[in-house]
């Protein structure tokens, strides 16, 4: 075994990752499950020390976008193979919340750190206590804490004025932990309306030699806690030798026996407890119904032993994202293979569409497989390369029956209503699903949103992926709303990694996206066909039946709708968006950003070239009206493929931005680096795996003064300009659709090697 932090490689010889810190939302996804361990064959484990966010989500998640970040983390756990927690109590969570989850949940325990030992002399670690808190002045009840609600510190504060006076007069509480001066103001408050405010000290925080001393000195620890995963200062105080008295809640009913507990949320029954131990004098510690104080010893041999278990079931498992060819269905000698294609193809408007098309004419030229095409979608028209047969996505069924069983079938799945063909088909047929989106809730809002059907199809669909793990009647009014998807994480890849032999996603970010939505089994099938770029000369361009333009814009942008840039001169910068212009890619920050630089890029022009809508058209106008730029914008709408072309060769830079990440690739991004278009990129998702050398980074969300910055530099630096330029079309000569084609063959079991 060996421990490594996110910097380092994984080991050749390791066979097992475990995360020891799954949920914790200050370490990255990425060094959670880290692209060196991808493929490799690992087993993956993972150990969780609480599910309290989960099991009181308003309270401990109140942040929508903590909440979806948990979440996140909360599939990854449900991916893994075997689980290890630290109590009974967090193992019976762990079966409830992640069902179906890990085939393994094995409870190892925890143990008090070495240096917790009795005093050799308790009177005199009790001086030592005294001498080193301000304010204590007589033996002590500790209460090791923290400023957390589920501490339970008020409710323990209000039992001590329960006591009896004798007995609160002779000793003091000690709430030792790091709490805010407010927080320990607060609790000085209620210790004095309560008539004992010199009985309550509040330490703040403390190290671990002082936290050993009170231990050593207490005469006795009190933990009212409401939740925990364990409870290692019970552990801590149990090893020191000091009697506790403890809430009587899961698991801290696993370390102390029933004199011992009391009820955490009646504070006369904490003040009893109390009372009880200091009346009758010093009691022995309590032990839990083991008998034992836990040692470390004792948590590495199970913590062994359960790895043994897993390796000796898994032997053969291949865990996580993988790229690697599957076997074909065996066939006689020389009989010819058969794929079929399904998928929108042009004048489809959709950028799935133009994909489909390259890929199938690079499958056709490979040779050697019979290749039908099955068009999916609303879109009259969609035609095959010459040569592919075509019909259509609900007719698979018919022609298979016809012709024969194909021996591999390709779904090409995205995120719109373009899809439900295939949606339908892959329901009633396995196949391989290459998905250009890992959320695919959108497709689903349309599956269900015929008013001619039943009213709450996308909630039930939403029910049927995730059971109680997300609020019952989400969706039930047809769509799922941006706060909900970001609130819940909903990503709906469930089903289509389910009915899939592989699905196959576009980046290694995006396969982690889609496997921390499934379970571990499903997880197997997640993997990674390398998204193609597109050569110069090959682009399908934006053209779509909405050939006007928006009403209203000012005459000096709308004479550029529909134009190539013939008239911008050549000495003049161009700072250009390509592509559907939406707002998840941040239109409005570009433009400000714009606005910040244009001084230092003297008659300077900011094109969008591509779709966009009227409002948001409208929008970007009339913010540059009031800057004074109307005549440096240029808004091109969809644009016939040599217009388009024409836009790629004349643009200075590139800004590609996105504010989040569905796992989907950028083909825009793909045509500017293959155009040499030095590209501006959020360092997210997909465009996060690009070379350094190839794009320039900037933060997701990333503000308009920093923009600013980067897009002056780059005008201002033709040296920086043409390395982009360089390294940009070398990683898109190494990412061809060719290249792409083939790998697609080796996955579906029908390459040169099959």
């Amino acid at each position: 075994m060996r421990y490594a932090d996110a910097a380092d490689a994984v080991p050749r010889q390791a066979r097992v990752l475990h995360s020891l810190s799954p949920v914790d939302p200050d370490v990255a996804l990425t060094d959670l499950w880290p692209a060196a361990a991808t493929g490799r064959g690992l087993v993956r484990s993972a150990t969780a020390y609480d599910f309290i966010p989960a099991l009181a989500p308003e309270r401990e998640l109140a942040e929508p976008a903590a909440r979806a970040r948990y979440r996140v983390r909360l599939e990854l756990i449900r991916s893994v193979h075997q689980l290890h927690v630290l109590s009974r109590a967090v193992a019976l969570d762990a079966r409830k919340l992640l069902d179906p989850g890990p085939r393994d949940v094995v409870v190892v325990g925890a143990a008090p750190p070495a240096w917790c030992v009795a005093p050799a002399d308790r009177d005199a670690a009790r001086s030592r206590a005294l001498e080193r808190v301000a304010g204590l002045d007589r033996p002590y009840v500790l209460y090791p804490t923290g400023s957390h609600p589920r501490k339970n510190n008020e409710r323990l504060v209000r039992a001590w004025s329960r006591l009896a006076p004798p007995v609160r007069d002779a000793f003091q509480l000690v709430l030792a932990g790091d709490v805010p001066r407010s927080t320990a103001d607060h609790y000085a408050h209620l210790a004095r309306a309560g008539g004992v405010e010199a009985q309550v000290v509040t330490t703040g925080f403390v190290d671990d030699d002082l936290l050993l001393t009170l231990y050593q000195g207490a005469h006795l620890v009190c933990f009212p806690s409401l939740a925990e995963g364990f409870g290692l200062p019970v552990a801590e105080a149990l090893a020191c030798g000091t009697p506790v008295v403890v809430s009587d809640l899961p698991p801290l009913d696993e370390l102390a026996g029933p004199e011992h507990r009391f009820a955490p949320t009646d504070e006369d029954s904490i003040a009893r407890a109390i009372e009880t131990h200091l009346v009758r004098g010093p009691a022995s510690p309590s032990r839990g119904p083991s008998g034992a104080a836990p040692t470390w010893n004792d948590v590495a041999t199970r913590t062994a032993a359960a790895f043994d278990a897993l390796l000796s079931r898994t032997a053969a498992v291949r865990t996580g994202p993988r790229a690697t060819a599957g076997p074909g269905r065996p066939r006689s000698e020389g009989a010819r293979r058969s794929i079929a294609f399904v998928s929108p193809l042009p004048p489809a408007p959709t950028g799935v569409a133009a994909y489909s098309l390259r890929l199938v004419e690079e499958l056709h030229a490979i040779g050697g497989v019979a290749l039908d095409v099955f068009v999916d979608g609303p879109t009259a028209g969609q035609e095959a390369p010459p040569g592919v047969a075509r019909y259509r996505a609900r007719s698979l069924p018919t022609i298979e029956l016809a012709r024969g069983r194909y021996d591999a079938v390709v779904y090409a799945l995205g995120n719109s209503h373009h899809h439900l063909g295939a949606l339908a088909a892959m329901r009633r047929r396995r196949g391989t699903v290459v998905s250009h989106d890992v959320r695919l809730t959108n497709l689903y809002r349309h599956e269900h949103g015929d008013p001619g059907l039943e009213p709450g199809g996308l909630a039930r669909a939403i029910r049927a992926m995730y059971g109680d793990a997300l609020p019952d009647g989400l969706g039930r009014d047809g769509s799922v709303s941006d706060s909900e998807l970001d609130r819940y994480g909903v990503l709906m890849s469930r089903e289509a990694i389910e009915r899939s032999d592989r699905f196959l996603v576009s980046s290694l970010a995006a396969a982690r996206l889609a496997s921390v939505d499934v379970g571990t089994v499903l997880s197997e099938r997640v993997g990674v066909l390398p998204y193609a770029f597109e050569q110069p000369g090959h682009v399908t361009g934006f053209v779509d039946e909405r050939a006007e333009p928006p009403v209203g814009l000012p005459a000096a942008v709308l004479e550029w709708w529909g134009a190539g840039p013939d008239a911008v001169p050549a000495d003049v910068t161009v700072v250009t968006h390509f592509g559907i212009v939406d707002p998840a890619k941040d239109p409005i920050t570009l433009l400000e950003a714009f606005v910040l630089a244009a001084p230092r890029l003297a008659g300077a022009k900011l094109a969008f070239v591509g779709p966009i809508a009227d409002a948001i058209a409208a929008e970007l106008a009339a913010r540059a009206a009031a800057a004074g730029l109307a005549a440096s914008l240029v808004i091109t709408g969809p644009l016939a493929p040599d217009a388009y072309r024409a836009w790629t060769r004349r643009a200075t830079v590139a800004v590609q931005l996105r504010r989040s990440s569905n796992g989907e690739a950028s083909a825009a991004v793909g045509e500017c680096l293959a155009s040499g278009v030095p590209t501006v990129v959020s360092d997210l998702g997909w465009a996060r795996e690009l070379p350094d050398a190839a794009v320039v980074r900037v933060p997701a969300r990333v503000d308009a003064a920093s923009l600013a910055r980067v897009l002056s530099e780059l005008a201002r630096d033709p040296s920086r300009r043409r390395s982009l330029a360089a390294a940009g079309r070398a990683e898109a000569g190494a990412r061809s659709f060719a290249r792409t084609a083939a790998a697609l063959l080796e996955l579906v079991g029908l390459g040169t090697t099959a």
